[in-house]
């Protein structure tokens, strides 16, 4: 049934109720006799309304059967008599029809809501007018009143003072009660003390001032015993403690423990004393579960659920219900669980007789918070929570069914806590079910008292689940990912749509569009992150859920995660400078409270380091100087971490900075600064840093990097400091730097091979080799580009293949290292190479396909055997099939093999120099050539240098004025295209320019 059926229906419930009770009341005014005697008619219209024989009309109505709704609306029919009769204002309903009424309505007995040994001592409220508690009730309701009432109790107190013998002649007479009524008594502080409890929360040191007004009445009751504190002052002074023992500043929160538990342990040592339940539930209500007192208190409320019949202090409701809100804030489930199955075994035993401690959903809640709160860190911990909660929810039921209570059964409110304990592992089947149960109750009962119904926290509870799922996947895969965001804007838009039908209570919330945007920005395609900045425009339009530090920064950090299987994102520095500014800008109300600089800016760091633009050093280094301008200016949360430098080093690395070894230089120099004169210890150079910037060195490709590289090894080998010492990654990161930018780059890299293999054999593990430093030496024999550096490459790969089989787990084989060995092949010039390089990838397919995951090939695996291909006859053919081989398997699933300008690159390559060589149709190079140029835009793959070079190349090598023709129309649409990205984001990407103008000019040449 749709929404606007549903309120058709209410609205026609709502005026049949109406004139239901329109009919009632003129039947009374028929009834009347002769004279207009109001007695007669009003008691017929009562006990008819009572009697009412129709239930079902009843229910129609929405009139429950109850005694309580029977004497409201009762109530209501002799109210509307009464104004639809012409009898004087002071007439009314006679003795019978009242005693009708009073039928009706239910009595509450002071059994029922008051507890013997808990009850509060009633504050004498004397009406004198110059009575000193009359002044301070009246002065307490006044702004400013708390403090304006201890003035006033002052002045008593002084005046007390002055006059202390005929005080004291007055207490001692019992007849001269009225006289003492401008002098200070226990009533006048606890009155005060009441007022510093309401307040403590708001009022940092209203418990404080409660303490002194206690130290004073214990102080005066030396000459005045009637001002000794009794255990009604003691639990105001509780109460005022206890507000501030769960605030959010720990120091606070401590300290207010420390209060309770001195209070507490001086109203125990004290014999004129007695602690009732009201005590000791402000003591369980200060969470210090670690003291002994506290215990002991728990264990008397335990205690009593099996032996019901000790003596008082008896605990109550309240008593039960601080113990689970304990329970649930500490996240300890099994205590939750055991407390509430012992409650519902005494009361359904009949054991305890007392209703009030029957369960009630409430406590069901306390204990679904419970399992959400005890996260065991793994998702199976969390399946078991869900499966818990799914039990108690059942056994609510069950209760119901049973007769237990009527008002045992689950509400909304309910639901809503067992979907969050299935939020936890992302379990989304069991919550979408979850939430059609509460929509097919809604649909059943629209005319019903509704009970259970979704409101925007169960739709927003579902999406967040979708999100644990998403995050629980990893990078697995990205096709799911992606279905997971598909199915919760599904979510979205059920709640809009149902907002704009008049739904209350369902309308989308900050935390709602927070959760979506999240969602979308972690499934890591362009796509993917152009529909989060569609929703965040979508916040930025709803003036009622505006964007807060939480959707900028989730944006940011969208971002700086990058697009999967892209190595480059050159619009994401831009993106995310642009959200930090605005964010920057959010008053301080649109801030969240845990909120970070550090980690934001280190975000947007991150993010310029994967835009791969020469700009992105001296923009990494302005947000440096920006963070510690502003942690200087004493926001500390903009405190430089070690992940802010490591970041900008890494920045230093991708965008290929050949001046990055002054550069580490100087950010090393500026992290010794923080250490030796600031004592921020934690940003001394490590392990971690030194390999960072051995990587910076390699990726500058300077020749000088070299002689740095193995300077910063040899003081890393020296150091005395374990932080220091060499691991791994170190030595592979030196090699890399070698063959990066020096010459005989394979002979270090075999010394250093035969070293780190004979260490590791004479017991240090850890320098234990691994896929990378085997594949940071097999790139060094690629480097050499020779027939001889390839069989070595492919000789290395088959020992430590042959080393695995014989139990040696560190040598086993890698995905990176026969990317190596297949670029060592492609580079060497071997005419067989593309049979070699294939057979290598068929090798790695079959393994991957047999269950080795590391296997698994990537697109640099296949783009090298493209490249192999170059140096056979029929290359061009050979490698147009791996292109289409590569576009097949990314659209049946494998999205990492999708072709990028490389692999079009190598393909077009191959095609024009085999054509060159004569081992393809010479004419129909150029052809084949462009039509992969074509296609490789088609698929919004942008064209480089290097693509246009061979193009340009084969057209010019074709004879005829039609291949000058089209050679001079790619030259003029590839300068186009330069011109276009130094206009926008990505303006500093290389484009490879020098590549078609050697072409160009190597033609010029021939024709001269």
């Amino acid at each position: 049934m749709q929404p606007k059926a549903l309120i058709r229906r209410k609205r026609r419930a709502n005026l049949m109720s109406k004139l239901f009770l329109s009919f009632v009341s003129n039947l009374a005014l028929l009834c009347l006799p002769i004279g207009g005697d109001f007695d007669g008619g009003s008691s017929m219209c009562v006990t008819a309304f009572q009697n009412w024989p129709s239930f079902a009309f009843r229910h129609r109505l929405n009139i429950p059967a109850d005694s309580d709704s029977v004497g409201r609306h009762s109530r209501r029919i002799v109210r509307a008599v009464t104004r639809s009769s012409d009898l004087p204002p002071k007439s009314g309903p006679d003795s019978t029809t009242r005693r009708q009424l009073n039928t009706a309505r239910p009595i509450k007995t002071a059994e029922k809501n008051k507890s013997p040994n808990n009850e509060k001592r009633p504050f004498r409220k004397n009406n004198d007018a110059n009575s000193l508690n009359s002044d301070i009730f009246r002065l307490r309701k006044q702004k400013n009143g708390v403090e304006l009432a201890e003035q006033r109790l002052q002045k008593a107190i002084d005046e007390m003072l002055e006059n202390s013998e005929t005080v004291k002649e007055l207490l001692q007479s019992k007849n001269n009660t009225k006289k003492l009524q401008k002098y200070p008594d226990e009533v006048s502080f606890n009155s005060i003390l009441s007022s510093h409890a309401k307040n403590a929360r708001r009022d940092s040191i209203a418990a404080a001032k409660a303490g002194q007004l206690v130290d004073r009445m214990v102080e005066l009751a030396d000459e005045f015993p009637h001002l000794r504190p009794s255990i009604f002052t003691y639990n105001a002074l509780l109460e005022a403690y206890t507000k501030n023992c769960n605030s959010n500043n720990p120091k606070r929160a401590q300290q207010s423990r420390l209060a309770v538990l001195r209070i507490f342990r001086k109203v125990q040592r004290d014999p004129q004393l007695e602690a009732n339940s009201f005590t000791n539930n402000l003591l369980l209500t200060s969470n210090a579960i670690t003291s002994p007192e506290w215990y002991a208190v728990e264990r008397w409320a335990l205690d009593y659920l099996d032996n019901p019949t000790y003596t008082a202090p008896i605990p109550d409701r309240n008593t039960y219900n601080q113990l689970l809100q304990c329970y649930a804030s500490q996240g300890d489930a099994d205590k939750a669980e055991d407390l509430l199955q012992k409650i519902i075994n005494s009361t359904e035993s009949k054991r305890i007789t007392d209703d009030s401690l029957k369960v009630c959903p409430v406590w069901f809640n306390l204990v679904f918070k419970a399992l959400a709160s005890s996260s065991t860190g793994n998702i199976d911990g969390h399946i078991m929570a869900g499966d818990r909660a799914d039990r108690l929810l059942r056994q609510m039921y069950d209760l119901y069914k049973s007769g237990y209570d009527d008002k045992i059964l689950p509400g909304t409110s309910t639901y809503n806590h067992v979907l969050n304990v299935h939020t936890l592992s992302g379990n989304t089947e069991r919550a979408e079910c979850l939430v059609a149960e509460l929509e097919n109750a809604f649909l059943t009962n629209a005319l019903d008292d509704i009970v259970l119904q979704p409101d925007r926290i169960t739709f927003t509870t579902l999406i967040k689940t979708y999100a644990t799922k998403q995050r629980n996947l990893g990078s697995s895969s990205s096709k799911v990912s992606y279905d997971i965001a598909v199915n919760a804007t599904r979510v979205f838009e059920t709640m809009e749509s149902l907002s704009n039908a008049g739904w209350k209570n369902m309308s989308p919330t900050d935390v709602t569009y927070n959760t979506l945007i999240s969602i979308w920005a972690n499934v890591g395609t362009r796509e993917s992150l152009r529909v989060a900045a569609k929703f965040f425009q979508q916040m930025c339009e709803d003036p009622e859920n505006p964007p807060d530090s939480v959707t900028y920064t989730t944006l940011i950090h969208g971002w700086a995660r990058g697009v999967r299987h892209l190595a480059r994102l050159p619009e994401a520095g831009y993106r995310t400078e642009q959200l930090l500014q605005q964010l920057e800008q959010l008053p301080p109300s649109r801030q969240r409270k845990d909120f970070s600089a550090t980690t934001v800016y280190n975000s947007v760091i991150t993010a310029w380091s994967r835009s791969g633009e020469s700009v992105a050093a001296e923009k990494v280094e302005s947000l440096l100087s920006r963070l510690e301008g502003k942690y200087f200016n004493g926001l500390q949360s903009a405190r430089p971490n070690k992940t802010t430098f490591l970041c900008m080093i890494g920045t230093y690395a991708k965008a290929r900075i050949p001046d990055a070894a002054v550069r580490c230089d100087a950010l090393l120099q500026r992290m010794m600064h923080y250490r030796d004169n600031l004592h921020f210890h934690d940003l001394e150079p490590d392990q971690a840093v030194y390999n960072a910037v051995l990587n910076a060195l390699a990726k500058s490709y300077q020749s000088t990097a070299v002689e740095a590289a193995e300077e910063i090894l040899t003081m890393m080998q020296t150091s005395p400091d374990k932080k220091l010492r060499p691991d791994i990654v170190t030595y592979a990161t030196v090699i890399d730097c070698h063959t990066k930018c020096g010459e005989g780059s394979s002979d270090r890299a075999q010394e250093l091979l035969r070293f780190v293999e004979g260490t590791y054999r004479n017991g240090d593990k850890t320098l234990e080799p691994n896929a990378v430093f085997y594949s940071a030496i097999l790139q060094a024999w690629a480097k050499t580009a020779t027939i001889e550096g390839a069989t070595k490459a492919e000789e290395l790969l088959r020992r430590n293949i042959a080393l695995y089989e014989e139990g040696y787990a560190y040598a086993k084989p890698h995905a990176i290292m026969y990317n190596a060995v297949m670029d060592a092949i492609a580079r060497s010039g071997d005419p067989t190479s593309g049979i070699r390089a294939e057979e290598l990838l068929n090798e790695m397919e079959s393994l991957y396909q047999g269950g080795d995951e590391e296997l698994r090939p990537t697109r640099r695996s296949l783009n090298a055997v493209i490249l192999a291909y170059r140096n056979a006859g029929d290359g061009g053919k050979k490698a147009e099939e791996l292109l289409c081989r590569m576009e097949d398997l990314a659209e049946s699933g494998r999205p990492e093999l999708t072709p990028d300008v490389v692999s079009y690159n190598c393909a077009i390559s191959a095609i024009v120099e085999n054509g060159c060589r004569g081992g393809d149709d010479d004419n129909g190079a150029a052809d084949r050539a462009q039509a992969l140029l074509d296609r490789m835009e088609s698929r919004n793959i942008q064209p480089d240098g290097r693509t246009y070079r061979p193009v340009i190349e084969a057209w010019l090598k074709r004879s005829g004025e039609k291949g000058d023709a089209l050679a001079e129309m790619m030259l003029q649409q590839f300068l186009d295209k330069v011109d276009s990205k130094k206009k926008g984001p990505g303006q500093n990407q290389n484009l490879y320019e020098d590549a078609v103008w050697d072409v160009i000019n190597a033609y010029r040449k021939s024709e001269e």
